[in-house]
This record gives C-alpha cells, structure tokens and sequence, in this order.
C-alpha cells in the first residue's frame, strides 16, 4: 500500500482498507471508543476480494445486464421522477464485481423494523400474510436471477426496528418478538419448500455484538456520554439503546448540518423532512405521546421526531456503507433510482394492490408519501371474488364492515400469517307494492292516449286501449314515468 507522504495521493479503483483521524487531545474513553470502531469496521466489513482481472468478460458484461433486465421487471418500484435510465449502469456495475468472480450477487435491504404501532394501520405486532408475500417476493427475485447467473443471489435483510423503535413508541422487546417471528416464517417457507432460501437476515443488535470477540473489548464506559434525543417517552432496553448510541457514534453526521439543511429549505431534505412529519402524525395518532394533546402539540411532537429519524437514518446508513460496501444497495424509499440506493416494491400490482379504502378499490395509491407500500405499516385483505389481494390500513376493512359493502373479519394462519377475510354484501332492492283495489273500469279513449305519451314519451308504445281501474292505471303510469326519469338522469 502507498505510504501517505505529505502532499501524495492514492488512486484505486477499489476499497482497499480503512483510512481514520484521530484527535491526539481527545479524553481517553473517545480515543478507545475510535480503536475498538477501528477494530469492528475492519473485522465485520464485507469486501471483495481483488479480481482476477480489470478487464470484464462481453459474456459477464451481458449477464450484468440480464440481472438488472430482472431487477428492472420483478423488483424496482418506479418513482414519479424516476430516473432508473442514469443509475441503472451504477446497478450493472455493482452487479459486474460479483459476476466476474463468480461470486453469488449480494443484496442488502435495510427493512422489516417491527409493525407499525398503530391500531389504524395494523392489527398486531406479529408478522402477517403481508411479509409472508414480501419474503416470497424477494426470494422469488433471487431465484430469477439464479436462473441466468448460476451463482444466483442472496438478498440480507437488515433489521432497521432497534433503529427507530423508541421514536414510534415501540417496545425493544416488541422488535425482537417481530423479528424473531420474520425468520420463522422464512425457515418454514423455506422447510415447506415455498422458497429457495436466498433471504438471510441480520440486525442492529447482531451487528454489534454477534462477534463474541470483538465484543469483548469493547467496554460500556467508553458511550457514557453520548446522549440520544427521545422525542417521546418509550420502554427502552439496555442492549438496544447501547446499540443505537453506537451507531450514531459511528456513523452520525453533523446534527448542526443537518437542520441547517432544513432551516435553510434545501428541496430534498425539507420534503423528506415534511413528508416524514406528516406520516409520523398519522403513525402516532392513537399514541400514548399523544393523548390529550392539541393538534399544534401533536405537529410539533411529529416534526421533532421527524428530525431525530433523519438524524438516525443517516447514521444507520452510513453504518451499513461501512459495513456492506459491495452489496447493491436496495431501499424501501422511493429513491429516483439513480443510484447508488435503488427502490424495491416488495408487494407489486400482481401480487397485492395498494388502495386507501375499499369501498373505491379499483384505483392503486400509494399508501404515503415516504415509503413504497409496505407490509408492516398495512395488512392484507382478500375479497371473495377477486384474484388479487389488497393492501390496506386496518381501518379500511373495519370500515367496509362498518357501512355494509364488505363483511368479514381477521382470520389467524400460523404458517403464512393472518389476513382480512372479506365478502360483498348481497344488495336486496324492496319494490314497495300498492294492493289493487276493485275500481270501475274506464275506458282510456284515443284522445286521452297522446297526451299521457306526451308526459311520459316511454309509454307510447306501452298504452294500448285497454280497460282497466281508474286508480291502479294512474298509479301504474306514475311509478314507471319515475323510472324513465331515474334511468334518464343515471
């Protein structure tokens, strides 16, 4: 390796290693701090090793582009300023580095957190037939791969839950229960033979301390004093919190910049930053954060947690940068895909549809505007009748039960995960019947004829001269001249 000589500069087409600062009058508890980060960056990174060769192959050049062929058609959710024709060549290269060494392509998506909180959205805190649909979406995309690139793929789901629990009013423990139950529904899926076991999974806990030996020297003394920002009260675990406090260590930005950019109205960071505001309002609606409170306290609560996850995602991002630096990096944001983040659509349009109520289901929506649709802020619903699922806040099957058009409730399945059960309510239509009295009988002459059938022009051909009860006719002319005009209007 090039020494680093006053004034050199070193040039490589790869990552090569670990380039740190140290401040020589920091405390001591901050420089140990930055060894042992040193230490756990180099041990859990995952590199590349060197190519063979700089030169790609025509063939491994083509298979790149195949894989994002099937990336582009199973996967990529399609952003309104989408701009998938610039960062596709960055995905083909990504791609390139493990064909030509014949590795199976690497994928990381940091997603799957726990279930949204709120009883709106949601109706536990478990895994449903929503992931169980995500994961074989996912897995079927690998497998597709494997079909042109023998090596295949493997998509790492990296647990965000721990990342952003405390800001939702989500317990640790509840994170770990959800995550836990991800993992079983995939090794069932996988045991049954559903899927083809491409999906693997880790975590912000798993990252820190799933290497006993550098976890080992690391000592809690060393965090003490960084603090985090709680919005909202929440329970909070010991382990989970040391972890966040890591990785805002680690992988933190500026605070000071970072709501710069947001005073100074940046585009991309004020919209995040406003649309994020608006979904945590709606996510903390029925919060105990919430209870009582004005709607001026409650925006202002929103946009405080806004900032903090803004804050949070940046370091986690760049956590998993450090920690991950060869996978192709997939999001459940919807980036404009021009890289180096690629948006994914884990339930696509043929596999569930994403609607706001169920009443108007034949339009698509998207469900916010900070994520695709996603499985742990909705539910699945399926209709009796129809093909495709769909994809729905809780509250919109409680209110298709609650106004008549849909009955049906929350049916429990083990291995695939829990579901709305719905059926179209058959409409009766009541004809109110007049009883038929004896009247006289009268004679419709041929002068009184044309002027009924100017009044109600339906029944020209309808009135012939016939004999028949004075009030029964009048009543019988009145109801149909009101359906002519119902139908007319319609």
């Amino acid at each position: 390796m090039p020494s680093l000589n006053s004034g050199s500069s070193i040039y490589h087409d790869s990552i090569l290693g670990l380039i740190s600062r140290k401040t020589l009058d920091s405390a001591s508890e901050q420089l140990n701090l930055k060894s042992w980060s040193e230490l756990f960056v180099l041990c859990e990174t995952r590199l590349l090793p060197p190519a063979a060769s700089q030169v790609s192959d025509e063939q491994d050049v083509r298979t790149a582009a195949h894989i994002a062929d099937v990336f582009d058609q199973y996967l990529r959710n399609v952003a309104p300023n989408d701009k998938w024709n610039v960062g596709r060549g960055t995905f083909e290269a990504r791609t390139l580095d493990f064909v030509t060494r014949r590795l199976p392509i690497r994928f990381c998506l940091p997603a799957f957190p726990c279930k949204s909180p709120s009883a709106e959205k949601t109706t536990g805190k478990l895994p449903d037939r929503a992931e169980y649909l995500a994961l074989k979406a996912l897995d079927e995309f690998a497998r597709q791969v494997g079909d042109i690139y023998s090596p295949g793929a493997i998509v790492l789901i990296v647990s965000d839950g721990h990342v952003f629990s405390d800001l939702l009013e989500v317990r640790d423990d509840n994170v770990d229960i959800y995550g836990e139950a991800l993992k079983q529904m995939y090794y069932r899926m996988k045991s049954s033979k559903q899927c083809n076991g491409n999906i693997q999974f880790t975590s912000l806990t798993e990252i820190f301390f799933g290497n006993q030996e550098v976890t080992e020297l690391f000592q809690e003394a060393w965090i003490e004093g960084h603090e985090l920002t709680h919005p909202i009260d929440s329970e909070r675990s010991e382990n989970a919190e040391l972890c966040r406090k890591l990785m805002m260590a680690l992988g933190q930005n500026d605070k000071a910049i970072m709501r710069g950019l947001i005073t100074s109205q940046d585009p991309s960071t004020l919209g995040l930053y406003r649309g994020l505001s608006r979904f945590m309002l709606d996510d903390l609606s029925k919060s105990r954060a919430f209870a009582g409170l004005s709607v001026s306290k409650r925006k202002k609560i929103s946009s405080n947690v806004a900032a903090e996850m803004i804050v949070r995602n940046c370091a986690y991002s760049n956590l998993v940068e450090l920690l991950f630096p060869s996978h192709v990096r997939l999001s459940i944001h919807a980036h404009d895909n021009s890289g180096p983040k690629f948006a994914v659509r884990l339930l696509g349009p043929n596999t569930a549809i994403a609607v706001e109520d169920l009443e108007t289901r034949d339009a698509q929506k998207s469900l916010d505007n900070y994520h695709t649709p996603t499985p742990w802020h909705n539910c699945l619903a399926y209709v009796e009748g129809e093909s495709v699922p769909y994809l729905i806040k809780a509250r919109a099957a409680y209110d298709a039960n609650a106004k008549g058009y849909l009955q049906g409730s929350w049916t429990d399945n083990a291995e695939k995960g829990g579901y709305f059960a719905l059926t179209p309510k058959s409409l009766t239509v009541q004809i109110p019947q007049t009883p038929i009295v004896p009247q006289e009988e009268v004679f419709l002459s041929a002068v009184e004829k044309p002027l009924l059938a100017q009044q109600y022009p339906m029944l020209e051909k309808m009135l012939p001269l016939v004999y028949l009860p004075m009030r029964w006719t009048m009543d019988c002319i009145l109801r149909v001249g009101l359906v002519c005009k119902t139908w007319i209007s319609a």
